[in-house]
């Protein structure tokens, strides 16, 4: 069962690392929120992210065990600034498999869904949170869809194929 972003929420506020961490940086703030939801494996990751300045701190969050571990990284691209995510959505994490299966159906694509790779981040133009979706569907297809976070309604969805991407090379 996928967690809801809520819980993740609480078990990083509840955690030692996280505490510590704000503690010694009280001005970070939630830049983004990466999640791996992968059905055929039944392997599931969740990750949130924050920053100060150009740096990157991601916790790595185990709902099942309430571990959460700290890593540090850097902003590759400056250029191009990481804006503060609201984590407070209307559409959750546990809700992403039934809107991408839904949106499978209403495109026709009939193979079955097998990965997720969610991330939760701010739209430059608005600053509203907005999941961006790369979907793994059997049969090397790949969707990509775009759901604003707030209200549910697809942004964009786009099917390509993994061959595209071997093209493009």
């Amino acid at each position: 069962m996928i967690p809801t972003l809520k819980s993740l929420i609480e078990i990083l506020n509840n955690s030692e690392e996280f505490n510590s961490f704000i503690k010694t940086n009280p001005k970070a703030t939630p830049c983004a929120g990466f999640f791996i939801l992968d059905f055929k494996e039944n392997n599931f990751q969740y990750t949130i992210d924050y920053k100060i300045d150009n740096n990157i701190f991601s916790f790595n969050i185990n709902p099942e065990t309430k571990l959460v571990t700290e890593k540090q990284e850097e902003l590759i691209d400056k250029s191009k600034p990481l804006n503060e995510v609201d984590l407070k959505i209307g559409t959750g994490l546990e809700e992403l498999r039934s809107i991408v299966e839904h949106e499978l159906v209403s495109n026709n694509i009939k193979n079955p869904l097998e990965k997720i790779i969610a991330v939760l981040q701010a739209i430059p133009e608005n600053n509203e949170s907005m999941w961006n979706l790369t979907c793994m569907c059997q049969g090397f297809n790949i969707i990509m869809i775009h759901i604003n976070a707030l209200d549910g309604k697809i942004i964009k969805f786009e099917k390509k194929s993994l061959f595209d991407f071997v093209k493009q090379k």
